[in-house]
């Protein structure tokens, strides 16, 4: 059975291009996940010296560092853009986030945090898993209905067709099936 990913990117539209994206719920759900997971861990005093009000001030260190690690590990991996285009790194609204300058803008607000606020950095990071591969589970999957991050061509039975793609040359690339790696990544053992 082939798959054909016509999928919106929109939740819902509210005129052209604005609107509620997959992807922005994804980010959305995934921080309220770590906030609901912070509370919880402060209520229940599972980690020293962290209370309810710290929690309201780390979730926007957690907020900072994703987006504008995200962010610049986006611009990083495109140099020749960023020489083209000076401005690159600031237009977000043509998208392009990376995983690992996410996870770096992570640690620096952790660190900065728990500097500030005499709380143990281990103690933290050892919360926050749980909700971090929620959120990126989240994330996979609004990069699976945004037609992102294509697998290898395949002719197996479980292949996806990418079929929103507009240009000559791409949407005959993504009339061969592919194999849906997101999809699996979440599903299959680390090794495969």
């Amino acid at each position: 059975m082939v798959f054909r990913n016509e999928l919106s990117p929109f939740v819902f539209r509210i005129y052209g291009d604005i609107g509620l994206r997959w992807y922005g719920l994804a980010y959305l759900l995934g921080f309220l996940i770590g906030y609901v997971w912070l509370r919880r861990a402060a209520v229940t005093q599972s980690v020293a010296g962290l209370t309810k009000e710290k929690v309201d001030a780390l979730i926007w260190y957690v907020v900072v560092g994703v987006f504008a690690g995200g962010r610049l590990g986006f611009v990083a991996q495109s140099p020749g853009q960023l020489l083209r285009d000076p401005l690159f790194p600031f237009k977000v609204w043509e998208g392009g986030m990376a995983f690992f300058g996410g996870l770096v803008g992570v640690v620096i607000a952790l660190l900065v945090f728990t500097r500030r606020h005499q709380v143990k950095f281990w103690s933290i990071a050892d919360v926050l898993t749980v909700p971090a591969a929620l959120g990126l589970g989240l994330g996979r999957i609004a990069n699976f209905i945004n037609a992102e991050l294509w697998g290898k061509p395949t002719g197996a039975n479980w292949n996806k067709r990418f079929g929103r793609k507009t240009s000559p040359l791409l949407s005959a690339w993504c009339n061969w099936g592919r194999t849906p790696a997101r999809a699996c990544a979440q599903h299959l053992p680390a090794r495969w």
